[in-house]
Parts: C-alpha cells; structure tokens; sequence
C-alpha cells in the first residue's frame, strides 16, 4: 500500500488559506486514489524540542560526518 505524507506546518488552523489548498487536493486525490493512504502529521500538535543554537550545530555536525563532542552530544 502506498502513503502520502501529508505535512501540516501552519498554526493557524482553519485560518490558514494552504491549508485549504491542500485540502482540496488532498479530497480529489483520495477520490481518485484508493490504493493510497493520506498520513497527516500536525507540526503545530505535536510536542517538538525547541530549536536552540546547539541542536543545529550538532545537526551539521552530524551531517558532515563529524562526531558530537562536549555540550553538543546533549543537544
């Protein structure tokens, strides 16, 4: 079975005209694709560390093929 990864990323909610957008698409799509399963994933719902100076340093640490050293393992 295929999905799709629906991303939500807005906090406006039902504010949000994107939102809308892909709604449409994603109601048309769903009609016309019954072998696929729409996952939705709700950014703004979802408990997510914050983003500090730190875990980005230790994400292009990581990236570059690095090791994490000192406070960055931490992050």
């Amino acid at each position: 079975m295929k999905k799709l990864l629906h991303i939500i990323a807005t906090p406006r909610g039902d504010e949000s005209r994107t939102l809308k957008v892909s709604g449409a698409f994603l109601e048309s799509f769903r009609s016309s694709q019954p072998g696929w399963v729409v996952e939705d994933l709700d950014l703004p719902k979802e408990n997510l560390p914050s983003l500090t100076a730190k875990r980005v340093d230790g994400k292009y640490a990581l990236l570059s093929g690095k090791d994490l050293y000192g406070d960055l393992k931490e992050s």
